[in-house]
Order: structure tokens, then C-alpha cells, then sequence
């Protein structure tokens, strides 16, 4: 009776099951990167408004008062009208990331830098500043510029100090959307026109849909994320100093 050898090597159904197994290793590994990079992007996130919150908070013991809004969002060449500054685009790193110098007054003196030192990846530079250098945005992990309104006037949030936010994994805000979504009332329907020179708008109302920069929705605060409601979980997933599921 003849020997009936086993064929040497794999069978056709047993590469394709090493080829599944290799492509869901990959596919997984790859998913549980991106989970982790986008934690690590988040909890950057919160570290650099952590330490803008307290740097501004010691430049207001110092001065009584907290550097301009940068107007997140509007044209840095706008932001001053003749000698009045409406926004700084570059404000938090003009006034925290450098010494402050004051030359008369009972502040005359040397202060600061109120932040010793920012990352390269924390800032990014811009035309049409108020100077010729020294034109930095402080920039998210996604380098989108970090949102602060210091204004009491205008500040939201945060009624006893400032309010800062960054835009997110989507690098999308409130203000970045439609009318009509996300339920912002009728009177805040409209464009951010808090910085446009008029006293009737330097107010929380005056920044239209822009005041919902940095809130989230309540399907992200539930994490009910479905298809249905996916659209609103992407925009407003932002990272900020007021809401502590953020």
C-alpha cells in the first residue's frame, strides 16, 4: 500500500486565514495609536489652559486688569482702531511669554514673563500684529489658536476670571457653524461683532454664536455618540477651563 503524503506548505484557506488575523492585528493596533494620540493631543490640551489660566491670573495681581481678548476667529489686522486695541491676536504670548516693561507710573518696573517658556509647537506665527515681531498665536496641539476673552465685559463663563478654550480634535467651534444648530438662542444667532468698536456690542451678546466657543454638546456630556447626533459630537468637542467634562 502506498504512502499518502501530506502536501508540504499551507493551503489556500489557511494563508487567507493568517492574512485576516495580520490585517485585524493591524487594524486594531492602529486604532488603539490613534485612541492614544488623541488622549495625549487632549491632555496637552488641558496642561497649556492650565498654565495660561494661572500666568494670567498672577499678570492680573500684578496689574489689576488681564491682557486684550485675541478675537479668536477675526482678522488680526482689525484689531486696533487708531490708538484703542479692540483684540490682539497675539495677545497671550505679548503679555505672558515676554517681560512686560512699564516705564512710568506707580507699576513702573520689569514684570514677567508670567510663562517661562512655550513649547516651539505651542505657538505660531501670524501677519498683520500690532508690532513687527513678536506676532505669535498660542496654538493647541492641533495648532489652532487657543480661544481667551478676558474682557469682564464679554467673558461668559468663567464670571470671576477669564475663559479659555482650545477648538478641538475637529478645530471647529460653535462659531464655525450655522444658523439654527446646536440650539443657540435667536439672540445670539448672529456673526461676532463684540470687537467692532461699538460700545453697544463690546458684550457677551455682541459675540453672537462665538459665545458657544468651547461649550459642548449634551450628547458629548452623555457620550451618546450615534449616527444621529454624530455631526454635533465632532463640532463642538472642544477642551476648556469651565466645564470640567471637557
Amino acid at each position: 500500500m502506498l504512502n499518502q503524503r501530506r502536501p508540504t506548505g499551507f493551503s489556500m484557506i489557511e494563508l487567507l486565514v493568517v492574512l485576516f488575523l495580520i490585517a485585524f492585528m493591524i487594524a486594531f493596533m492602529t486604532k488603539v495609536f490613534i485612541d492614544q494620540t488623541r488622549g495625549a493631543k487632549i491632555k496637552a490640551a488641558r496642561i497649556l489652559i492650565h498654565k495660561l489660566d494661572i500666568a494670567l491670573h498672577e499678570y492680573y495681581s500684578d496689574h489689576g486688569e488681564y491682557p486684550p481678548d485675541t478675537g479668536y476667529g477675526l482678522d488680526p489686522a482689525k484689531g486696533k482702531s487708531g490708538s484703542v486695541t479692540l483684540y490682539d491676536t497675539g495677545s497671550l504670548y505679548r503679555y505672558l511669554g515676554r517681560p512686560l516693561t512699564i516705564l512710568t507710573g506707580p507699576k513702573k518696573g520689569t514684570y514677567g514673563p508670567y510663562i517661562q517658556h512655550f513649547d516651539s509647537k505651542e505657538l505660531k506665527s501670524f501677519d498683520g500684529g500690532p508690532e513687527t515681531d513678536n506676532n505669535y498665536m498660542v496654538v493647541d496641539p492641533w495648532f489652532t489658536p487657543i480661544g481667551y476673552i478676558g474682557s469682564r465685559a464679554r467673558v461668559l463663563h468663567n464670571r470671576d476670571g477669564v475663559d479659555l478654550f482650545s477648538a478641538g480634535p475637529d478645530r471647529k467651534t460653535a462659531s464655525d457653524k450655522d444658523s439654527g444648530e446646536h440650539g443657540i438662542p435667536s439672540a445670539l444667532n448672529h456673526d461676532n461683532n463684540a470687537y467692532d468698536g461699538n460700545p453697544a456690542n463690546a458684550n457677551a451678546v455682541g459675540l453672537g454664536k462665538a459665545a458657544f466657543n468651547g461649550a459642548l454638546t449634551q450628547y458629548k456630556k452623555d457620550k451618546n455618540i450615534t449616527a444621529a447626533n454624530k455631526k454635533d459630537n465632532e463640532v463642538l468637542d472642544d477642551v476648556n477651563n469651565w466645564d470640567p467634562e471637557s
